[in-house]
Formats: structure tokens, sequence, C-alpha cells
């Protein structure tokens, strides 16, 4: 089923976001007539029942529309100046997210999957799937990682001689009943050198389409887009997870999801096979390689566990973008 097209403010809606209380200051300059013309030419499209790729120009137009607005009046602080940057910072981000929506739905029209050597979730890892295709894609599955410590951590006479990779959907739900109180792990985020223990989520974050959409990476003039005038940026000393899925299309995110939910490579694409997986450091949208620092690169390797390694991925999700 097709995700919802992201709403985008209608000319109307933006100039009653867009005027300030003082009536002295409601005056529109070139910038933010500028906005306003591109919404009237988006809000015609919309009355003629225009196709998405004819509204796809006119609405990229507002994301160049809003970021002159921002450039040219940006740094003002006034009362008036803020409201409108709010309102125009708010207007790119609908537009940005409306674009994202529509590059999801062209390339997986436009380029057949599998046209790339596809890597699935190693065995065990992929009972994951299965629970969540079972719920009817409702529910996060149980964290294999989770299953994984249960089986490691206590004796359970009916897995002897089993391997985790040749778990079944019912021993992933048999181990997760059989296990009491808490199951924790070396902190994935803590001093190299301490072995200091948190609790380990029982459950995996799966995106749902709609929401994997909002975490696609757009490629504009080489850098790295996760936002409206927000270049992916990842902590020096860190670096981040994505995927690129079946399609072609980049994921990744610098924000923090909900901690009662392990977070994997899996999580952007719900467990689907990809055609590469792996983590990257960013800086302003370039792709760069994260700080050597020993915490850094510990976290990375701890997140690469769940798709098999590919020698023929692309040499940055940059270049695999612009392919």
């Amino acid at each position: 089923m097709a995700a919802i097209a992201p709403t985008i403010w209608t000319a109307d809606q933006f100039k009653t976001a867009s005027t300030p209380d003082n009536i002295f200051k409601r005056h529109r300059g070139t910038e933010i007539q500028l906005i306003d013309q591109t919404l009237v030419r988006v809000d015609a499209l919309r009355h003629q029942g225009a196709s998405d790729q004819q509204k796809h120009l006119a609405i990229h137009q507002i994301v160049v529309a809003c970021k002159n607005w921002l450039n040219a009046k940006g740094n003002k602080t006034t009362a008036a100046a803020t409201k409108r940057k709010e309102a125009v910072e708010s207007l790119g981000e609908q537009a940005f997210q409306w674009i994202k929506w529509y590059k999801f739905h062209e390339r997986k029209s436009n380029r057949p999957p599998g046209f790339a050597n596809l890597r699935d979730m190693r065995p065990g890892y992929k009972r994951e799937r299965d629970l969540y295709v079972a719920s009817a894609k409702r529910q996060n599955p149980v964290s294999g990682s989770y299953v994984h410590a249960i089986m490691e951590s206590r004796e359970h006479e009916q897995f002897a001689g089993r391997t985790f990779a040749n778990l079944t959907m019912a021993d992933f739900r048999q181990l997760d009943n059989a296990s009491v109180g808490e199951v924790n792990q070396v902190d994935p985020m803590g001093d190299p050198g301490s072995m200091a223990k948190v609790k380990m989520p029982r459950m995996v974050l799966f995106l749902n389409k709609q929401e994997r959409i909002k975490r696609l990476v757009i490629v504009q003039n080489g850098l790295l887009y996760e936002g409206f005038d927000k270049p992916l940026n990842a902590s020096p000393a860190h670096c981040v997870a994505y995927v690129i899925d079946k399609y072609g299309n980049i994921y990744s995110s610098t924000e923090t999801f909900d901690k009662r939910y392990s977070f994997n490579h899996s999580t952007f694409n719900a467990g689907k096979e990809v055609i590469c997986a792996g983590t990257l450091g960013a800086r302003q949208g370039q792709h760069r390689l994260p700080t050597r620092c020993a915490a850094a690169m510990r976290h990375c390797a701890n997140q690469c566990e769940r798709y098999a390694p590919t020698l023929s991925r692309p040499r940055s999700p940059a270049q695999a973008g612009r392919q």
C-alpha cells in the first residue's frame, strides 16, 4: 500500500502563518513574495488534478524559495522576522518531506527490485522480519539479539545442539516467554574500558513505510540531506547507520529513537533485504570517515551484525544516490 503524501500548506495558509501580528510589519518583500507565487502555482496544479510528476518541479521550487528567504532574512531577530522564519522553515520541511515521498515512489516505479545484488538478514535475525509480517506489520518484533542472549545465558534442554541461526518463530516465542527478569548487555555507548551493563531492549524497532520515508536521505549537489536545510551531520567522534534498499533509496538519521526499543540497521527497512548496510561519518552533508576513537569504532562494529557484508557495495551513500 502506498504511503500517504505529506501535506503542504496552501498559499492562504502560508500567508496566515507568516503574517506578523503587528500591522505595520506586514509588508511582504521580494523573497517572501516568491514563496507566495510558488505556492499559488502549486495550488493551481492541485486544482487542475495535475500528476505528481508535474507537481514535483513546482514543489522543489518551494524548497529553493524558502532557502533563499532564509539566506536573505534568516539572521533577523525581530518578532516579525522570527514568526516568518518559523513559517518558512515549516513550509520548507513540508515540501522537503513531500519530495522524499515522491522520490521513494518514483524509484519504486522506475527501478525494478534486484537491479543489484541484495543482502538478506543473517540466519536467526531473519525471524524478526517473520514475526513482524505475522503481526500484519503492526507490532515491533522480539529482538534477535535479545533472544540470542537468552539462549546463551540459560540452559534450555530442548535447544541442546541447536544454534541461533536455525531457530524458528516458535523458538523465538518460546525463548521470549522463558525469559525471567532483565537481560543485560555491556553498554555499547559506554567507556570502552568499562564493563558497565545496561538493560537490553526486548523489542527491535521496525519503521513502517510512512515512517521509513521520513528517514530517506536526499542527495543534493553531492551532499546528504536528511531534512529541509538540514544536511546529515554526525558527531565527529561517531558514525551513523545507513542502509540502501532494493530500489536505491538511502536511509539514515541522526535522531535519537525510542530507547525502549533496540535500534539496528534492520530498523530502517523493517528487516527486508538491502543492497548494502553500514555506517558513515558525515560533516554538514559531506561523507567523511569518523574520528578514529575506540568508542566510536566499537559502536559501529556492534551495529553491523544483522546483514551479511558485501564486497561490492558503493563507495559512499552519496555516490549510490547519484547512481
